[in-house]
């Protein structure tokens, strides 16, 4: 009840399957990246600090808010996912694409490891042999693209696969509003954007400026916003296993916007993610029904 006596309800607590359909959007935002940075013919630096402008006005709309504190909280998560962008941006550039994207998705293994040894989590064996599945999964479908690159852009990859799994974790345990450090994130890319902006002014026609839009309103900014609300009702590994389905969707949209078709080793790798992913949603329903079960019975017996 507030001062003026209305009584104040909670906001609804997100069901599980809920959270984890958010985070399949998520990973479906993310995966259209890819095709959408075909249509920018900019400088790296400079779409970076648009996308993150238009990331920025697109979360302060839905928190209704441009204030940004500097809590020591919010910093941590702001650096967390500036050194995850960073690191795969560098990846990118010192190494082929297919190498960046499958050690980036190494970051399952980074998760189990990060929770087992700063959450004090027990590894388990289904986890682990899973996140293997997966991840040659991924490494299936760019084979033909994998190459042995130089080992500072491989280096790269592997930072930005422990980045993001830092940034998972970070969602999942912190409970630290995620939009508002990603807020602060976008402010220092922007930033960092503007010379290189000054330096290669942008073509701005209809198409990249389109293209720009929407890799930060809906790419980012909308995804960010999902993964704000689903976050705090799963667990790192499970967000981990769900985010997995973005490098393998992002060829699909290539597939249907360009023309360009997966080969068959490709398509083998999409069937061990897809066939990995609904695996792991089954088993943990049985382990969430199983728990009520357990928990009705106890219920009913302190009734008794």
């Amino acid at each position: 009840m507030d001062q003026r006596g209305t009584v104040l309800t909670r906001p609804r607590e997100l069901s599980w399957p809920a959270a984890r359909a958010l985070i399949v959007v998520v990973a479906l935002c993310w995966s259209s990246m890819g095709v959408a940075f075909k249509f920018v013919d900019w400088d790296p630096l400079v779409i970076a600090g648009g996308r993150n402008l238009m990331s920025f006005l697109f979360l302060a709309l839905c928190r209704r808010s441009i204030r940004i504190s500097l809590r020591r909280e919010v910093v941590a998560g702001a650096l967390i996912s500036y050194f995850a962008q960073t690191t795969f941006t560098y990846a990118n550039k010192l190494t082929t694409a297919a190498n960046a994207i499958v050690l980036q998705y190494t970051n399952p293994i980074f998760v189990l490891l990060l929770s087992w040894l700063l959450l004090r989590q027990r590894l388990r064996k289904r986890d682990v042999i899973l996140s293997l599945a997966m991840i040659s999964g991924i490494a299936l479908f760019f084979l033909d693209e994998l190459s042995p690159g130089q080992m500072t852009g491989n280096l790269c990859g592997l930072l930005s696969g422990l980045g993001m799994a830092m940034g998972i974790l970070y969602a999942c345990v912190s409970r630290v509003d995620l939009r508002e450090y990603a807020m602060l994130n976008s402010l220092i890319a922007i930033l960092i954007g503007i010379p290189s902006a000054i330096k290669h002014p942008p073509a701005l026609s209809w198409q990249p400026l389109l293209a720009v839009f929407f890799i930060g309103v809906v790419a980012s900014g909308f995804a960010s916003n999902l993964q704000a609300k689903a976050a705090p009702r799963l667990s790192p590994v499970e967000m981990s296993m769900l985010l997995m389905l973005d490098p393998i969707l992002n060829p699909i949209w290539v597939a249907l916007m360009v023309g360009e078709v997966p080969d068959p080793f490709a398509l083998v790798g999409m069937v061990v993610v897809i066939a990995c992913v609904i695996l792991n949603i089954l088993l943990n329903n049985r382990e969430e029904m199983a728990a009520k079960r357990e928990k009705a019975l106890d219920n009913i017996a302190n009734m008794v």
